[in-house]
């Protein structure tokens, strides 16, 4: 069939349309997501059931697969690959990693200035003819930085109450009194606080970093430090949960929490980051059991398991992949800078509880 000439379409008119019509069409397919639900909480509980590492999948009474958080939760256990990029993101080079899960920062530079737009959220979330991708903004709860936007307000130029020691490894971060309400204020319960951007930009989660900052103020005598960090982490989720009721929460590295009372309820995600790896080999066996017990267990309670670790050579990715491909857990090998695309590292079930 031949188009009339009058019929036809410039292409420079068709991406114009695309452009305009794109926000549309996401908002139009996750609007369309909870017809999905039974099938998406089948597969999610399969998926479960692949990883589980004890006799069961001990998801919390009243949990309802179908809820906004029931959703979202099937989404990020279903995802296969997890990046992972904090500096020099660029949309081309994340299109063409194309992962399931990416864990940003809200800024294109760390400042308020560049913070990304609701549209640069749609952007990242949008694959052509497949589901949105899950995008996870950076949240760092236990220190503070001096190059984001709060600094010379909330912080006071660096002169705040809530503010302790600078960390000598990370210059410019400083250690915060998490338990502090100033902190809180800063984090999500203030007026122009960093989850309250968060989530006027559209992020499906946050990934909570330095969480074992509670480790350091144990060390120097503050035993309560990881009940008040669960604390910081429980009401930044409450709050967050009631605007967007299915945002996702992972924290990084939080194992002296593990053990606290509903914890793992409050979550959706874990990251293990340098834990697994010791050089381009495994860690020492009693080691890589002490880290692997908490994480099959958060496994065993619904939660997804992430592990990021950074080897040199192929034979130390090749160790941590088979690791990964091993216990079913969602991994990356990238940069320790973070500043490019590494490694995506495909999850597949756990083999020893396929039939």
């Amino acid at each position: 069939m031949v188009v009339p000439p009058s019929a036809t379409w410039h292409p420079r008119f068709v991406n114009a349309a695309l452009i305009l019509l794109l926000p549309w069409i996401v908002g139009t397919a996750t609007a369309l997501a909870p017809a999905a639900c039974p099938l998406e909480a089948r597969a999610s509980a399969a998926l479960r059931q692949a990883v589980r590492a004890g006799p069961a999948t001990e998801v919390p009474d009243g949990f309802d697969a179908c809820s906004p958080r029931g959703r979202s939760a099937a989404r990020l256990a279903s995802a296969r690959t997890l990046l992972v990029q904090f500096q020099q993101m660029n949309t081309a080079s994340i299109d063409r990693a194309d992962p399931d899960v990416l864990i940003i920062d809200s800024s294109w530079d760390g400042s308020g200035a560049r913070q990304l737009t609701r549209w640069d959220v749609r952007r990242l979330r949008w694959r052509l003819g497949r589901p949105p991708r899950i995008v996870l903004a950076y949240v760092s709860v236990g220190e503070a930085e001096d190059y984001r936007y709060y600094w010379n307000r909330a912080a006071n130029g660096g002169a705040a109450s809530f503010l302790d020691r600078p960390n000598p490894n990370w210059p410019g971060n400083v250690r915060v009194r998490f338990w502090d309400p100033a902190w809180h204020a800063v984090l999500f319960s203030g007026r122009d606080a960093w989850v309250n951007r968060i989530l006027d930009a559209g992020f499906d989660g946050v990934f909570l970093d330095t969480v074992d900052a509670a480790e350091t103020w144990v060390d120097d005598g503050r035993a309560d430090a990881p009940a008040r960090m669960a604390d910081l982490i429980a009401a930044l989720a409450r709050h967050a949960r009631l605007r967007a009721p299915g945002f996702l929460v992972v924290a990084s590295n939080p194992f002296v929490l593990m053990g606290r009372p509903g914890l793992l309820e409050v979550l959706s995600g874990i990251l293990a980051e340098g834990h697994v790896l010791s050089g381009e080999s495994l860690a020492p066996p009693r080691a890589l059991a002490a880290t692997l017990e908490p994480l099959r267990r958060a496994a065993r309670a619904g939660v997804s398991v992430m592990l990021v670790e950074y080897p040199r050579s192929p034979a130390g990715l090749e160790r941590f992949a088979s690791l990964c491909s091993s216990e079913g857990f969602l991994c990356y090998a990238g940069r320790e800078a973070l500043d490019r695309v590494g490694v995506l590292v495909p999850r597949e079930p756990r083999q020893e509880a396929l039939p």
